[in-house]
């Protein structure tokens, strides 16, 4: 356990050092990383998920996203990442 909260006080200093855009971009790929271990646990046990498509997402690939651009797309992705929990855990149960 300490070696883990070491670890994460590591990341989080450096995660602290970094600029807004950034930041912003780190947490985008968190958020992505954890979509995608939720879409493989659902995969590999017959949970069927769909992704919500969003022009929010996609404004971040303009050549220079706005500090509000990141905020709604960190929104699109919490929120497919709550909908993929809810769905997972609504088929655990119900099984």
């Amino acid at each position: 356990m300490e070696n883990r909260q070491a670890e994460f006080e590591e990341f989080m200093d450096s995660f602290m050092k970094l600029g807004f855009a950034e930041k912003c971009k780190e947490v985008i790929e968190e958020q992505k990383r954890t979509i995608a271990l939720l879409a493989t646990f659902a995969s590999n046990n017959n949970i069927s998920l769909s992704l919500l498509k969003s022009k929010e997402v996609m404004d971040l690939e303009k050549e220079e996203p706005t500090n509000e651009d990141y905020i709604e797309a960190m929104m699109v992705y919490s929120k497919e990442i709550e909908e993929f929990y809810g769905e997972i855990l609504l088929k655990i149960l119900n099984d």
